[in-house]
Parts: C-alpha cells; sequence; structure tokens
C-alpha cells in the first residue's frame, strides 16, 4: 500500500470518531438539558406551593379555590421577583436556551388567543347584566342618611320662610331658587313650610326642590295648598300657597282621621266689634300636614301661614286691634299699631290647633310671617294658655323681616348689621306637652343673610358668582340701591326675599 493511500484512510477514520464522540455529548447534553428541565420545573412547581399561598393569605381557602385565574396572575407576579433564584445560578446554563428559543415557535401559541375569537368569551359579557347592581347603587346614596334618621329620630327641625312674591320674572328666578337652596341645604332642615307662593304658582317650587335635592344628601319632597284651600273672598292678588318641603329620607306624610293628608283651615273665627260684624276668616287659610318620623311611633304635625298684612288699612277704613271687644284672658301688652284683622287672626291661632286636632293632628308646631311687630306676644296669649311656647323672644333684636336696600347699605356702612333688619315677623310655636327646644335654638334661630355676607366668605363667593354667571355682571356693595344698580343692597332684599328663614330645633320628650 502506497504512503499516501494510508494516511488518507487514517484521516478519514480519525474524523469518523469525531463525528461519533460529538453524536454521543450531543446525546449526554441532551439530556443533561432534560434533566435540568424537568429539575427546573419541579422547582418551579415548589416556588408555586410555597409562594402563592403566602401571596394570598388575606383571602380565604375557598375564595382562592374559586378564583383560581386570580390565584394564578398572583402567582406570576410571584414569581418574576424570585428571580433572584441564586440557587438557579446553575441556570446560566438554560442561557444556551437560546437555542430553544426557536421554542418561542410554540409563540404560535399566542395564535390560540385568536380562538377566543370565537367571541364566545364576550358572551359571558351579557353576564354583566348581573350589573342590576348598579341598581341598588343609588339605594346606597340615601343609606348614608338613614343612620342619621335613627340618631335624630327624636330630633326635629323644622323651619319657615316667607319667600316674596315666588316665583320671581323669567331669569330672575334662577338667582333666587340658587340662593334660597344653598341656604336650605345649609340650615339643613326635617320640614320647612314656604309661604309667599303667589296665586296658583305652587308648580314652581318644584325648581328649589331639584335644585336642593342636587345640594343635599337628603331627598326633599313637596306637599302645596292647591287654590281650592284659597279664601274665595280675598282677591286674587292676596291669594297665596304654602309648601312644604320635608324629607321624605326622615319623615313621611300621615293621613287625617278623614283620609286626607294635607287640610286648611277655612271656617269662621271670632271678630267682636259692634252688633254686625262678629266674625271673620283668614285671608289665606293656614295649611297643615301630619308627619311620621321613619322608623318610630313619632308623629307631629306642622302648621303654615301668612296672616294678613299688617296695619290698619285706612283706604278700607280697618280697625285697629285694640277697637276690637275681645274679653281677655289676662291684661296685655301689644303694640297700637296692628290691624283688626291680622289681630284677630293671631289672637284665634288656638282654634286653628283645635280645630286640626280634631281632625286627629297630635304635637303641633305652627310657624309663619304673622305680621306681628316687636314686643307684641301677648297676643297669642290664647296658644300659650293651652301650652304653645314661642321659640324665640320678640324684642328689636330678633327682627327676621328687611328694611329698605338703602337702610340695609346704611347698616352695614355704620358696622350696625343688626339695624338690617325692622320687625320680629317671623315666629314658630311649638306644644310644650310634646316638646323641648335646644336651649341655644332661642339665639340662633334664624339665617341672618346679611351678616353671613360679610362674615361668611363662602356664602359671599356662592351669591357673587351666582349673581356674575345669571346676570353677566359683578355685584358691587356702593351707594346706588335702585334696581338697575347690580347692589347687594338691591339684591338681598328683593331678588332673594324680605324675609329670613327661622327654625325651631326641638327634641320629643
Amino acid at each position: 500500500m502506497s504512503k499516501i493511500k494510508y494516511f488518507k484512510l487514517i484521516s478519514l477514520i480519525t474524523s469518523s470518531a469525531a463525528v461519533f464522540t460529538a453524536s454521543i455529548s450531543c446525546v449526554a447534553e441532551n439530556k443533561n438539558d432534560n434533566k435540568n428541565d424537568k429539575e427546573l420545573d419541579t422547582f418551579e412547581g415548589i416556588s408555586k406551593i410555597i409562594l402563592v399561598p403566602t401571596a394570598t393569605p388575606k383571602t380565604p381557602a375557598k375564595e382562592n379555590n374559586n378564583k383560581q385565574p386570580v390565584d394564578n396572575k398572583e402567582g406570576s407576579k410571584v414569581q418574576n421577583p424570585p428571580i433572584p433564584k441564586d440557587s438557579i445560578e446553575s441556570q446560566p446554563k438554560p442561557a444556551p436556551t437560546p437555542e430553544p428559543k426557536p421554542q418561542p415557535r410554540p409563540n404560535p401559541q399566542p395564535k390560540p388567543e385568536p380562538q377566543p375569537s370565537p367571541n364566545p368569551q364576550p358572551k359571558p359579557e351579557p353576564q354583566p347584566r348581573p350589573n342590576p347592581e348598579p341598581h341598588p347603587k343609588p339605594q346606597p346614596d340615601p343609606q348614608p342618611d338613614k343612620p342619621i334618621v335613627v340618631q335624630d329620630a327624636d330630633n326635629l327641625k323644622i323651619g319657615h320662610w316667607n319667600i316674596l312674591n315666588y316665583p320671581a320674572a323669567t331669569y330672575k328666578n334662577e338667582f333666587k331658587v340658587n340662593i334660597i337652596s344653598y341656604i336650605l341645604n345649609e340650615v339643613n332642615l326635617d320640614v320647612v313650610g314656604l309661604t309667599e307662593i303667589n296665586n296658583g304658582k305652587w308648580a314652581d317650587v318644584q325648581l328649589i326642590v331639584d335644585k336642593l335635592n342636587s345640594m343635599s344628601k337628603r331627598n326633599y319632597k313637596m306637599i302645596y295648598q292647591d287654590s281650592s284651600h284659597y279664601n274665595k273672598e280675598s282677591n286674587s292678588d292676596t291669594q297665596e300657597s304654602v309648601v312644604i318641603l320635608y324629607d321624605s329620607l326622615k319623615v313621611s306624610p300621615l293621613h287625617f282621621n278623614d283620609g286626607s293628608i294635607e287640610k286648611s283651615f277655612n271656617e269662621p273665627i271670632s271678630y267682636p266689634y259692634g252688633p254686625k260684624k262678629t266674625t271673620t276668616t283668614y285671608v289665606r287659610p293656614p295649611f297643615g300636614v301630619m308627619f311620621k318620623v321613619t322608623g318610630t311611633e313619632n308623629v307631629f304635625t306642622t302648621i303654615f301661614d301668612h296672616l294678613d298684612s299688617p296695619g290698619a288699612r285706612v283706604s278700607k277704613k280697618e280697625k285697629k286691634f285694640f277697637d276690637l271687644d275681645y274679653k281677655y284672658p289676662r291684661e296685655l301688652y301689644y303694640a297700637n299699631t296692628i290691624g283688626s284683622q291680622e289681630g284677630a287672626e293671631a289672637y284665634n291661632l288656638d282654634k286653628v290647633v283645635e280645630y286640626f286636632k280634631n281632625k286627629g293632628a297630635q304635637n303641633v308646631i305652627f310657624g309663619g310671617d304673622t305680621n306681628i311687630p316687636a314686643e307684641s306676644s301677648d297676643i297669642f296669649v290664647n296658644l300659650a294658655i293651652k301650652g304653645y311656647l314661642q321659640g324665640w323672644g320678640d324684642a328689636p333684636i330678633n327682627s327676621t323681616s328687611l328694611r329698605t336696600a338703602s337702610k340695609i347699605r346704611d347698616a352695614v356702612k355704620n358696622q350696625n348689621l343688626n339695624d338690617s333688619y325692622a320687625n320680629p315677623y317671623d315666629r314658630m310655636f311649638y306644644d310644650s306637652n310634646a316638646f323641648t327646644q335646644n336651649p341655644e335654638n332661642q339665639d340662633t334661630f334664624k339665617y341672618d343673610i346679611v351678616r353671613k355676607f360679610f362674615e361668611d366668605k363662602n356664602f359671599k363667593k356662592f351669591f357673587q358668582n351666582e349673581y356674575l354667571r345669571i346676570f353677566n355682571t359683578r355685584l358691587n356693595e356702593g351707594q346706588n340701591t335702585s334696581a338697575d344698580s347690580n347692589s347687594f343692597w338691591y339684591a338681598v332684599r328683593s331678588l332673594v326675599s324680605d324675609h329670613l328663614l327661622v327654625w325651631l330645633d326641638l327634641k320629643f320628650k
């Protein structure tokens, strides 16, 4: 054999052996890799067993079983951090698993993700139809108030407000509604009687109800005195309605014993003047509703009215109250300016209370614009004899009717805010056999709107911003007080009301 042929044979044998050796090592490596993969799978399985429970100890075991997908997600979040598995340092070998990167070819497994595209899964989306659960969500809104109802079941906050020729004309009424609603929301009453609602205009009070409910956690509703209750002998300019707002989360109306929910007093009252004139009637009949406090047996009745205009009208040859021949139960002191009509209405309020009690009313509270001036409480003697107490005194400092715009301006400039008010016309009475009054309420019974404007920055800001938004001009505090002055003095007296909101803070005995 030649040397050349010998060397070729040797090289052929050597290369074949190398190939055989390499193939054997590849097989060994594959076995090792498979072994490592199994070890990794085993480690990851153990890590899941150890880590998942510690990731969800706060939830009950049943919830973990039912929410396996949630466990898997949490597991994945927990598995990523364990990569600081120092014990897996041997895993750098899997780093050569860039070769298994061809295994991302199982990324066609995301192709099964289009398999959800068979949108059978959106069909469970109709399961959000259990979103009738959002319907109960409005129910929770009243719930925050329910504890208030329970906590305040023995307490009542009852108010009255003469809101001056409501509704105002056109665009001016929006300002009026918003300021009234802001104040009512701040005082946070259970029941309030609104008077001086113009003839047949009670439906417009719904604007106040809606605005108030948008501000308040309460849920106010209204009961109104319709035109069938009016005194038919009163002229149309005198005829007005009373509208009662009540928080339906705390109280609900009750029927009187004749089945009605609301009643007006249209009976004759004594008016002793000479042989011919012996009776009269209320020019605007008192209006009442009986309520029950939710979740209790507590019942009460509110009666509201706007008594006849103040003073003896010379044009009608009206007499003064002291000209009437009443037989007083005791000596009385009152202003000699009181006219006979409003005087008779105030003097006979006990007859109104008795009328409602005969219809089933219990625990009566009266509130109204009485038009009885300062230091004349004696005229309510008949109520006092029957156990009804006035909520506050009637000294001039307790006045609730606003003076003219120019006098309000002068009172503020002279730093004598109390002089912004003229008379304590707005009064409230309660049955002392049924209630006790919060002692502080005898001093804090009115929303002093002038003082509030200058001392409460939030109210002042709201008042100014609403005026600017609605009238497109800034409110001023200058000297001019005319209707076109854009002054606070005119706005507060003529665009809101010439009376203050007043209230009683009572507790059932």
